[in-house]
């Protein structure tokens, strides 16, 4: 009868010690389970901040290269206007000429 209780508190203490195991391997999965999440978390919001900084340089880039475009472009339509009076001066002289060598 004595083996009994000794094999039936022995059972306990196995069972103890099993139940007090999974609860800290499930404590262990559960604190991995969060870092895990956490670390996808972090890597996530890191990608979209460097997504963002690339398409603001791109933006910026951009920006810049309208400016510079923009810049030419009113530059030359400077430089054809000036032409322009010129010839129209030019033309302007021209027929001024001819009606006053005419009269």
């Amino acid at each position: 009868h004595e083996e009994i209780d000794q094999i039936h508190e022995a059972e306990l203490a196995a069972k103890k010690q099993l139940e007090e195991a999974e609860a800290r391997a499930k404590k262990i999965r559960e604190g991995a389970e969060k870092e895990a999440k956490d670390i996808i978390e972090k890597a996530e919001k890191e990608a979209k901040m460097a997504a963002q900084r690339s398409i603001d340089g791109l933006q910026a880039r951009r920006l810049e290269i309208e400016q510079k475009v923009q810049k030419e472009t009113d530059k030359k339509i400077a430089e054809i206007e000036i032409s322009a009076r010129g010839e129209v001066k030019k033309a302007i002289d021209i027929v001024y000429n001819m009606i006053a060598g005419e009269e």
